[in-house]
């Protein structure tokens, strides 16, 4: 009897043992997959932070770089603002040396022509009918209804070259 008993008590431990055992198991299997994601988790990281210490030196590089073209731009700035100061200065002295001579009313300059008979004479406005076909204008221009005649003074004529043309078919 005390082998019987013995023996259920060592059953009942055996049992228990065996469920705790089982409990064990899971628990461990829980942590094995909560070891690998987290494992994963860190090679995730690992890698982006690799990725991310590699563009900060590709940006430090690029800031070097653009640094240095700032101060090429900038040197390159510094002398086209001293010649342009030079060329500023070099034309007020060559307004001054043309002003030599003149009174501060004279409003001549260089290539200044006062014509003022060529500029206030310019012909008459000519009206011309639209039935009526003038051998002197253009075909195109005889179907207007209205065609105005106009000569500008010589003046502005002889700026605007392409307009002149013009004029002179009318």
């Amino acid at each position: 009897m005390k082998m019987q008993m013995n023996l259920s008590a060592s059953r009942r431990t055996y049992q228990e043992l065996y469920e705790e055992s089982i409990k064990v198991k899971k628990e461990n299997c829980v942590t094995l997959k909560k070891i690998n994601l987290v494992e994963k988790e860190r090679d995730e990281l690992a890698e982006k932070s690799l990725e991310k210490n590699n563009m900060v030196q590709e940006l430090i590089e690029m800031n070097s770089s653009l640094k240095d073209c700032v101060l090429k731009l900038t040197k390159k700035l510094n002398q086209a603002n001293v010649q342009l100061k030079n060329f500023s200065s070099g034309t007020s002295k060559v307004g001054k040396m043309f002003s030599i001579g003149h009174s501060d009313g004279n409003k001549r300059g260089l290539g200044f022509k006062n014509n003022a008979s060529v500029s206030t004479s310019s012909k008459k406005v000519m009206f011309i009918p639209a039935t009526q076909n003038n051998p002197t204008i253009p075909a195109a221009l005889n179907k207007v209804n209205l065609v105005v005649a106009f000569k500008p003074p010589v003046s502005i004529k002889s700026k605007f070259s392409k307009f002149n043309t013009y004029l002179s078919l009318l």
